[in-house]
């Protein structure tokens, strides 16, 4: 049986260690992400965010079902208490839709600015909700992080609005 991406990704994972592998999924998953925003910037004039955040949840759900179905992964007993799921997918259709939203007004550097502070209020809500507390360095480099968000969300092209 000739499978090339398996084999690729196989040959690929052999190479480097499962940390590496992450860190650049990761970049991948932030070079798709810095994408949306460009992306929808072209598009948000032009459809409805409530639809486009429809249409993209169902073939995610379709395509997910496909995949865990297909490595046995499916469980319905992961499904018996289906309101949690309801709240986080509420959670995500909300932002996308803002995002989508903003998009018809704003940057998309300046969108994907707000983005980043997701970082600083995931790890406020994990302090809130689990009583997880970060390290000082990790506190200092989301302090940072919302530091930078803001000047570009803020000052994003007129440095004289910041120094004036």
């Amino acid at each position: 049986m000739n499978n090339k991406p398996l084999d690729l990704y196989l040959n690929f994972s052999s190479k480097f260690s499962p940390k590496v592998i992450g860190h650049l999924a990761m970049l991948l998953f932030s070079l798709i992400v810095a994408g949306s925003f460009s992306f929808g910037k072209l598009i948000a004039g032009d459809i409805d965010p409530i639809a486009l955040t429809a249409v993209r949840f169902a073939v995610a759900a379709v395509l997910l079902g496909i995949v865990l179905g297909a490595t046995g992964k499916l469980k319905w007993r992961d499904y018996s208490q289906p309101w949690r799921h309801l709240v986080l997918g509420g959670v995500f259709i909300i932002f996308f839709i803002l995002m989508f939203e903003s998009l018809k007004t704003a940057t998309a550097i300046t969108t994907a600015a707000i983005f980043t502070l997701m970082l600083f209020m995931a790890g406020a809500m994990d302090k809130i909700v689990n009583g997880r507390r970060q390290t000082r360095w990790v506190s200092l480099a989301l302090c940072f992080g919302v530091f930078g968000a803001l000047w570009v969300v803020f000052c994003f092209l007129s440095l004289d609005r910041c120094f004036h």
